[in-house]
């Protein structure tokens, strides 16, 4: 990417994109009990990359999105992150099944 598509870039849409699959993961993994989110591709200005979060970060990245979702007024999103902030704060993850369970004898 040139100087010049820099100046030219939407970066407002870059974070909407990317916060809207972050939620999207997130929201998922909620659902689903999970610990930890998986974002492949993500594109970030000119870059693709692969991200992953633990449960214990998903607070800060609600967070961020919030923020961001008010400074662009999208107050829909603004609530779909505080519902999932108020459920990761009243559930909690499952735990990993080990392989060296005991059997009954």
């Amino acid at each position: 990417m040139t100087t010049s598509d820099l100046l030219n870039f939407d970066y407002d849409k870059n974070k909407k994109e990317i916060f809207d699959r972050l939620i999207s993961s997130i929201s998922d993994a909620v659902k689903s009990n999970g610990s930890q989110v998986y974002i492949k591709d993500l594109q970030i200005v000119d870059e693709s990359i692969d991200v992953v979060a633990q449960r214990e970060n998903w607070p800060d990245c609600l967070q961020k999105a919030l923020s961001f979702y008010k400074s662009v007024e999208d107050y829909e999103s603004c609530a779909n992150c505080q519902k999932l902030l108020d459920k990761i704060q009243t559930s909690t993850p499952k735990k990993a099944k080990s392989n060296n369970a005991r059997k009954k004898a």
